[in-house]
């Protein structure tokens, strides 16, 4: 059953496209990685799926609904969460009332700040501590449990490893684990392994269009590799 589907999908920054008029379907609980260079156009897309930035042209439906036209904060209703990249948390507030502002807008589901604590065992003693005072493991922790306090049924993940050190986003990962649960999944990860292990499917953009969509098992690395890299790759 499709869930998230894009019909040529064009997003601009200024004159500049960003994103041009790319098209998919994703279904139902799928897990789809998003990978590609920088500047290729992989945050601009997520950003333009979770309303926080309006797109050119194009559609954006949920199981069917055309929401193109929707706020940010009405697609969270509609059961989009985007963790940004760079997790964008209240850096004064503490861990637990960034989670509580994360579910003022939320929708009926499971998910709460007690659940939050039991996927993410990590963050239980720093409950009370300011997000600035986290290590990055922690914070990017926190900034996935507040999407998850929306009770989503589509999560957006931007760059959930950037920085963090290997055993950081070991952590996250797990926790990941839990929160797929009948949850689509879209992530934007640079960490090609972590996307391969993870993802039931890859994508891989290049300047603002998508040069490769497959089922991770059924493509290699090395294939992915000289998508990532166009004509570039074909050179090495």
């Amino acid at each position: 059953m499709t869930h998230l589907t894009l019909e040529n999908l064009d997003v601009r920054h200024g004159q500049l496209r960003a994103v041009k008029h790319v098209s998919i379907s994703i279904a139902k609980s799928e897990i789809l990685a998003l990978v590609g260079a920088n500047g290729a156009g992989k945050s601009t897309l997520l950003r333009a799926i979770a309303g926080a930035h309006r797109p050119a042209s194009g559609r954006i439906m949920v199981s069917g609904t055309d929401i193109t036209p929707l706020q940010s904060f009405q697609r969270v209703a509609a059961g989009i969460s985007l963790v940004p990249e760079g997790r964008k948390l209240f850096q004064d507030m503490s861990v637990e009332e960034n989670l509580i502002v994360g579910g003022i807008s939320a929708r009926k589901g499971g998910w709460t700040v007690a659940k939050i604590f039991e996927a993410f065992p990590n963050l239980v003693k720093r409950r009370h501590a300011k997000t600035g005072t986290l290590s990055g493991g922690e914070q990017q922790a926190t900034a996935i449990g507040r999407a998850l306090m929306s009770n989503p049924e589509i999560l957006l993940l931007d760059e959930i490893s950037l920085g963090l050190s290997p055993a950081a986003v070991d952590l996250v990962y797990a926790s990941l684990e839990i929160a797929k649960a009948g949850t689509t999944l879209v992530l934007v990860e640079q960490d090609l392994s972590r996307a391969m292990n993870f993802a039931t499917r890859i994508v891989c953009m290049l300047e603002g269009q998508f040069v490769l969509d497959a089922q991770t098992q059924d493509v290699t690395r090395e294939q992915i590799t000289e998508a990532y890299f166009g004509n570039r790759g074909r050179g090495h």
